[in-house]
């Protein structure tokens, strides 16, 4: 189902009355379904500009929602699947989650990352502990726990400062929009820009979403930490100066993003939510 084509079908009023169905669907396998009117009005909002503008993810065929016979409810059926993730990050925003200990997870060590670290120190002539080699691989493990959520982590900092006025960015959270995640929309001028956000240099970027009629919408592309040489050494080179600039081409408005201010919303939500990571 092209759901593009298929929501551009509805008027306003029977296109926000479907995307509430599609919320209200969401109940069975959403704990503590709860959406205030107002975070409703903002998803109705965001999912008539991705309507319009032809930009909904494809979405993979249903048996079930296919054998429905009536029409208006496989809408609503796959419409709810595209609006999952975001309606769930709504419910509990990530960064007030707390990770699963290690010992719950389905997941186990392999002991041969100690044996083979502990070969290391041994044939190196390092005198380390078997504690010692305990934390490295403890430490090892954050740190996989941290990657698996630096992406996250960077786009609430970023949605934290620039969605909002005067900048009014729109955080495309939980995937709707393949390789995006921020958009704009100016309804002056009825355009839409798409921002692309990325941790490091060396992240494989997309270039564009194909939209209706064959048309593209481009995507900006930005990336916080680059590098570059300083004494023939590798050193940091963060971009955030770039990120300011492209806010203000397409807002009018200066942002002041930057990494002592990224720094310190890394240390207020770990403050906050110590249990964010976890071994």
């Amino acid at each position: 189902m092209d759901l593009n084509e298929e929501l551009a079908k509805f008027n306003e009023e029977e296109f926000a009355l479907l995307i509430n169905d599609a919320i209200n669907s969401l109940n069975s396998t959403i704990k503590n379904l709860y959406i205030c009117e107002g975070t409703r009005d903002d998803i109705v909002s965001i999912a008539h500009i991705c309507m319009t503008f032809g930009i909904i993810n494809s979405l993979k065929s249903s048996k079930t929602i296919d054998r429905e016979l009536d029409q208006r409810k496989r809408v609503m059926l796959y419409t709810a699947n595209w609006l999952k993730k975001l309606v769930a990050a709504h419910i509990q925003p990530t960064l007030l989650k707390e990770a699963t200990p290690l010992r719950e997870r389905d997941t186990i060590r392999d002991p041969a990352l100690a044996h083979v670290l502990n070969r290391y120190y041994i044939e190196n002539d390092m005198d380390v502990s078997t504690d010692d080699i305990s934390l490295a691989i403890d430490s090892h493990d954050l740190l996989m726990s941290i990657e698996n959520i630096q992406g996250h982590l960077l786009e609430a900092y970023i949605a934290k400062n620039l969605c909002q006025p005067p900048f009014n960015f729109i955080w495309l959270e939980g995937e709707i929009v393949r390789a995006a995640d921020f958009a704009h929309y100016d309804a002056s001028t009825n355009t839409l820009k798409l921002l692309q956000i990325k941790n490091k240099y060396n992240t494989e970027n997309s270039s564009s979403v194909t939209v209706r009629d064959g048309k593209h919408v481009e995507i900006e592309k930005w990336y916080r930490l680059g590098k570059k040489k300083v004494n023939r050494l590798n050193v940091p080179d963060y971009k955030w100066h770039e990120l300011n600039a492209k806010v203000e081409i397409v807002t009018g408005h200066s942002s002041e993003l930057s990494e002592e201010d990224y720094l310190q919303f890394l240390s207020d939500t770990l403050h906050t939510n110590p249990k964010l990571i976890s071994l």
